[in-house]
């Protein structure tokens, strides 16, 4: 405000009533924007995580706009472009799935109640996440910035089983404790669910059975 201005019927620098009601009712509707603004985007992620549950794994932004109730004119004006879309629906999908990452009683109690809350905790935790995860799989050429979001969301995974199993691994050398690590890593991660569910078609239980056969045979319970 230029020096010496003062605003008409009222003290130097001291806005009126009128005044303030209009900045504030202006203020108002920027929030109000903002928040519908907001609240149209989070719908348009979440309608696309739902098509992407249900089996869709290319749903269209047409089909995003019709199932969140956002009009199609505003999902495209809130992302620039389908990728831009699909990687916030990646990263906040994994943010739901994070709670199925616990494992009861962890690192507790007999050797065969510990290998049975592991399995447990990763049969719910795959057949959770594997929808998104197959999206993202089907996208070769976004490949680097979305595996990087499941790679960080399935990166704790094998840190439970240095816990899972300590009693069991501090039994054994270092570098034997890193290979049997990396074995039971590979065979309980979500692309050894898959194959056994999908390339090998066995039921959700036999696959718990076969690591738990495949736990036992690495590394024991004695």
């Amino acid at each position: 405000m230029p020096a010496g201005y003062r605003i008409q019927g009222t003290k130097r620098g001291v806005l009126s009533d009128d005044a303030r009601t209009n900045t504030a009712t202006k203020n108002g509707e920027v929030d109000g924007r903002t928040a519908r603004r907001d609240r149209n985007r989070d719908a348009a992620i979440d309608a696309l995580i739902d098509l992407i549950e249900a089996g869709d794994m290319f749903p269209t932004m047409a089909d995003i706009a019709d199932r969140s109730g956002v009009s199609h004119r505003s999902v495209f004006r809130y992302f620039e472009h389908r990728e831009e879309l699909f990687g916030q629906a990646v990263q906040r999908a994994f943010g739901r799935y994070a709670p199925l990452t616990a494992i009861r009683s962890y690192g507790r109690g007999p050797f065969d109640d510990r290998v049975q809350a592991l399995v447990d905790q990763r049969l719910t935790l795959y057949a959770a996440i594997a929808p998104v995860a197959r999206a993202v799989k089907l996208r070769p050429h976004l490949s680097e910035p979305f595996t990087n979001v499941v790679g960080s969301g399935f990166a704790p995974l094998r840190a439970q089983l240095e816990v899972q199993f300590a009693p069991e691994l501090e039994q054994r050398s270092e570098g034997d404790r890193d290979h049997l690590v990396s074995a039971l890593d590979v065979m309980l991660s979500f692309d050894g669910y898959e194959l056994l569910t999908h390339a090998q078609g066995r039921p959700v239980d036999e696959v718990g059975r076969v690591w738990r056969t495949g736990i036992i045979a690495m590394i024991g319970g004695g």
